[in-house]
């Protein structure tokens, strides 16, 4: 490995698992967010605030998934 592999950003910076929440095609669709996976996880769910606004879709569970992390890996 050459020192300017070494000195590659990604080799000194910890990676965090993120939820994404992308726009489908429709009106009222909002812009991509991004969110960190908290270490005790999160709950994906009708009225649950993971992003700028509750889930309000609703053919949603109000437990419709939940998301944890296992070391750097993250389960559904």
């Amino acid at each position: 490995m050459t020192a300017a592999a070494d000195a590659s950003p990604l080799n000194s910076v910890a990676l965090q698992p993120r939820v994404l929440q992308l726009p489908f095609p429709r009106a009222g669709s909002g812009p991509s967010q991004s969110r960190p996976i908290p270490r005790e996880g999160l709950l994906l769910g009708r009225g649950e605030m993971v992003f700028d606004e509750a889930f309000a879709d609703p053919t949603m569970s109000p437990r419709h998934a939940q998301v944890l992390l296992r070391g750097a890996q993250a389960t559904v």
